[in-house]
C-alpha cells in the first residue's frame, strides 16, 4: 500500500511540476525591460554561430511598458567610445501568433517572437543568405531580465 501510495504522490508531483512550468512559459509577459544578451545564426546549412556582445552592445536594452510604449537604447562601439541610440515608439504583442509589432517614427516593424519566459526573451531579428551558400539564415536576438 505503501508503494502504491509512494507513486501516485510521485505523479501527481510530476503532474504539478509540469504544470507549473507550463503556467511560467503562458504567463510571461512582455512588459519590462530587456538586455541584449547573445546573437545567434542559423545557418540554412544546419550550422549555428553565436555572438556575444561587447561590453559595450551588452548595454543595448528593449522596454515596452504597460501603456503600449517601447523604449530602446542601442549601443555600439565607436572607435574607443561607447555611443547609444534612444528609440521611443509603440509596441503590440500578439501572444497567439507570437508576433511583436513596433512602431517607431511611422516604420512599423514585425518580429516574431521565437521564445518569451519570465527571464528570456528570443526574437527573429532577420532572415537573408548571410554566407552566399542560396539559403536562408537566420538572426536572433536573445535578451534577459
Amino acid at each position: 500500500m505503501k508503494k502504491l501510495l509512494f507513486i501516485a504522490a510521485s505523479g501527481l508531483l510530476m503532474f504539478i511540476s509540469c504544470k507549473k512550468d507550463n503556467d511560467d512559459e503562458e504567463m510571461a509577459s512582455i512588459v519590462g525591460t530587456w538586455k541584449l544578451n547573445k546573437t545567434e545564426l542559423k545557418f540554412g546549412n544546419g550550422t549555428t554561430t553565436s555572438v556575444t556582445p561587447n561590453s559595450c552592445e551588452a548595454q543595448t536594452s528593449f522596454t515596452f511598458s504597460n501603456d503600449g510604449k517601447a523604449t530602446s537604447k542601442v549601443y555600439s562601439k565607436v572607435g574607443t567610445s561607447c555611443v547609444s541610440d534612444t528609440y521611443t515608439g509603440t509596441y503590440s504583442y500578439d501572444s497567439n501568433k507570437k508576433l511583436l509589432t513596433v512602431t517607431e517614427s511611422g516604420s512599423t516593424e514585425v518580429f516574431e517572437v521565437s521564445s518569451l519566459t519570465a527571464s528570456e526573451f528570443v526574437i527573429l531579428s532577420d532572415a537573408d543568405d548571410y554566407d552566399g551558400d542560396g539559403k536562408t539564415d537566420k538572426s536572433y536576438l536573445h535578451f534577459m531580465r
